[in-house]
């Protein structure tokens, strides 16, 4: 059941709506928000923050089961892609200190910093446990987030 809530059908294909989200998020994070902009931005991100059950959605053991399926698929496909691994147009491997801070860093960034700046970030919190949850199984320690 938590699958219907994390893929749907679009043009013939079934698509991860949970991965579509995380990345557009961090793709908000590259975009400046202005006076002028700043309405259209938070809409957009309610509207990807909704995508992922986070907000208009109650939170269940159905959405959390979907949650944290996402997170361990999230963070295997990061340590096992050799783009994320990677570092200098992908000739040199980084350490695994430096993989963690990255995906530590992408989770404070997409479940704290982003939705910070609509006041969000309390809303994200639930979403937010659950990714240091996985983070903490995979690398035996909590992440590291930077000031």
């Amino acid at each position: 059941m938590s699958e219907e809530l994390r893929y749907e059908i679009r043009n013939g294909r079934k698509t991860d709506r949970f991965m579509h989200a995380w990345m557009m998020i961090k793709v908000a994070e590259q975009e400046t928000v202005t006076f002028f902009n700043r309405r259209k931005k938070e809409e957009e991100l309610r509207g990807l923050l909704r995508e992922l059950c986070i907000l208009d959605c109650e939170e269940t053991d159905e959405v959390r089961d979907a949650w944290r399926a996402f997170a361990e698929d999230w963070i295997k496909s990061c340590t096992g892609s050799s783009t994320y691994r990677s570092t200098i147009f992908g000739m040199i491997n980084v350490k695994d200190d430096i993989l963690e801070q990255r995906i530590s860093h992408d989770i404070d960034l997409v479940t704290r910093q982003i939705p910070a700046r609509f006041h969000l970030d309390g809303a994200c919190s639930s979403f937010r446990s659950i990714l240091e949850e996985a983070f903490t199984a995979c690398f035996h320690k909590p992440p590291h987030y930077q000031p």
